[in-house]
């Protein structure tokens, strides 16, 4: 009887550690999910910010969207007319957050009819 529920108890212990790679490899496959539809939803030419799973923060332009890596132009160090870049390829598994930064056109838009906007009431009050 001592045999037998010591056996238990030793399966009881173990088993988290046999089952934790099993879901460690679905949250992996999860999260390269996740970054593939981010990319794929900014698409090409689109400015990105990447944080890589080694604490690496990569900023720069896509140039190319593959089935289990992006193409990332980042721009060269000590360049300063921004035109030289360098081509980097990152598979999905080796990110662990996508952001977009800068302006987009429906930003600018926005702002250009609140501008325009205040102009014509401004008209309309002088007359």
């Amino acid at each position: 009887m001592l045999r037998r529920s010591l056996s238990l108890m030793l399966v009881f212990l173990l088993s988290p550690i046999a089952v934790a790679p099993v879901y460690g490899a679905r949250d992996q496959k999860a999260s390269a999910s996740r970054v593939r539809q981010k990319i794929s939803r900014l698409g090409v030419d689109s400015n990105a910010m990447v944080k890589l799973q080694d604490g690496r923060i990569i900023a720069g332009r896509i140039a190319g969207i593959d089935e289990d890596s992006f193409t990332l132009l980042t721009p060269v160090k000590g360049d300063r007319t921004g035109k030289q870049t360098d081509q980097m390829i990152i598979t999905y598994l080796e990110v662990k957050d996508v952001k977009t930064y800068g302006s987009s056109g429906g930003a600018n838009l926005g702002l250009g009819l609140v501008v325009f906007g205040a102009f014509f009431m401004l008209l309309r009050l002088l007359h």
